[in-house]
């Protein structure tokens, strides 16, 4: 179930700045790693988390394009001006 658990959250927190932090706060937790552990592992989480969030951004503005055109309500003069 802790695996269902991680799954489900982590579609919901790449568009939360420090979203990775929760999760791994979490993840460590359950399986048992020491609480003081956690400030060591942080400056790197923060590296990975900033591109987590570029590309969950990027993908969004991509899908929302991309549906807007093929329903056709896309107003190309506004998109290009």
């Amino acid at each position: 179930i802790m695996i269902i658990v991680i799954l489900l959250s982590t579609m919901a927190f790449p568009g939360l700045i420090g979203g990775a932090m929760i999760i791994f706060a979490s993840l460590a937790e359950q399986l048992g790693f020491p609480s003081d552990a956690l400030p060591l592992v942080l400056p790197f989480i923060v590296l990975v988390d900033m591109p987590v969030t570029l590309l969950n951004v990027t993908g969004d503005v991509v899908t929302s394009l991309i549906v807007s055109k093929q329903e056709k309500m896309l107003d190309n003069n506004v998109y290009n001006s």
